[in-house]
């Protein structure tokens, strides 16, 4: 129509306007949003390609947790978003809205905005196709050790010992640091209570937890993938050197008082006595305080895992002659570390080191480590 030149156009509905203002109203308004889903669509992209390397995984809670941690426990050495990963989706998503404001005061500013991003996006669209094509080869051949992995870490000493002013150290934080060096990967670790734990990683938001074992975890069977077993734990009840053992348990502390600590789960073992009132159960918060209660004869015994147990008696500087290990709660567990499924690519390498690391005797030396006299960590 406007090969015609005409003065004067009368629209299938509305008014009669010049060609230039049907020009404005129509053709440059549709190709203002032509412009604009153009961005729309690179923009979509570009977040979906970067996504897929960097698996970014947003998560505010998570990220308010990382900062929360390297506050106060120092327990993530390092934090960062990524090294800025976020910022050119950030920044097109904030471009985006703006654009739109703008168009609504100033159209005309508006298009030619457009206008000029558009020459832009397609003067680089080779170049930008044959960098997607590019990157993703070069992701084809990316293996796990360029990602990092969230590791979901604890207190419960030895394995995990917790410090105010330095980082924390013990049993499995060094099989892990061992692991990271000799695999080159990337950890994270996260500290998150128990059942937030178990949240995030059905949610996908954990990648590794290291003390695990199947029939813990066995509503999660679906998506957990479990390594060779590392460790090995044993429940004991200790008592007094001088208390006198009869070969049963049930018989020896019945009536009387065993220290445990507050919140652990002892139903598969003794724990139909404490229910049943057989025995008392008295809670404490922390193992060191029920030694001391032993000591004064305020207990008659303390359930707790063997190593727990002798770490604790050398933290307090009690001496381990003054107590003995009356009786085994319960059959010992193997620890292995649990995958989320989508690390299946790990395993067969990370079973492969822990198997080295066994052979090698580098746990057991971790072991002495954190539960002998001497303290060297």
């Amino acid at each position: 129509m406007a090969a015609y030149k005409p003065e004067h156009i009368v629209p299938s509905h509305g008014n009669p306007t010049t060609l230039a203002k049907a020009n404005k109203d129509s053709y440059e308004y549709l190709k203002f949003f032509e412009n604009l889903l153009l961005i729309l669509l690179m923009t979509m992209v570009i977040f979906l390609i970067s996504a897929k390397l960097i698996r970014p995984r947003i998560n505010i809670y998570l990220i308010m947790i990382r900062c929360q941690e390297e506050m106060h426990s120092r327990c993530i050495p390092r934090w960062s978003l990524n090294n800025y990963q976020y910022t050119p989706q950030l920044l097109v998503f904030f471009i985006c809205p703006l654009i739109f404001l703008l168009s609504v005061y100033d159209r005309d500013a508006a298009i030619h905005y457009l206008q000029n991003i558009n020459v832009f996006f397609m003067s680089r669209l080779k170049a930008l196709f044959l960098t997607i094509i590019i990157i993703q080869i070069a992701s084809s051949a990316k293996s796990f050790a360029d990602e990092e992995l969230r590791v979901s870490v604890g207190n419960w000493p030895p394995y995990y010992i917790y410090h105010d002013e330095s980082e924390s150290t013990g049993i499995v934080l060094d099989v892990l640091s061992e692991v990271k060096k000799r695999l080159d990967v990337d950890f994270i670790m996260i500290k998150l209570p128990q059942k937030r734990m178990l949240t995030y990683f059905r949610t996908g938001e954990m990648d590794i937890e290291p003390t695990s074992n199947p029939v813990w975890r066995s509503v999660d069977k679906d998506i957990s993938l479990y390594s060779i077993p590392y460790l090995q734990i044993q429940k004991v009840i200790s008592v007094k050197k001088s208390t006198k053992i009869s070969g049963n348990y049930l018989q020896d502390f019945k009536g009387k008082t065993i220290g445990t600590v507050l919140g652990y789960n002892h139903d598969l073992t003794i724990g139909k006595a404490f229910k049943d009132k057989l025995i008392i159960r008295k809670d404490s918060q922390r193992h060191d305080t029920n030694l001391k209660l032993l000591k004064a004869d305020r207990i008659d015994g303390i359930i707790a895992e063997r190593r727990t147990l002798q770490y604790w008696i050398n933290e307090i500087n009690h001496n381990s002659e003054d107590y003995k290990e009356a009786y085994k709660v319960g059959t010992p567990i193997d620890i292995s570390m649990r995958l989320h499924k989508s690390q299946a690519n790990l395993l067969p390498q990370l079973n492969q080191t822990l198997k080295e690391m066994l052979e090698e005797g580098f746990v057991d030396k971790a072991i002495t480590k954190y539960t002998s006299k001497s303290k060297d960590y």
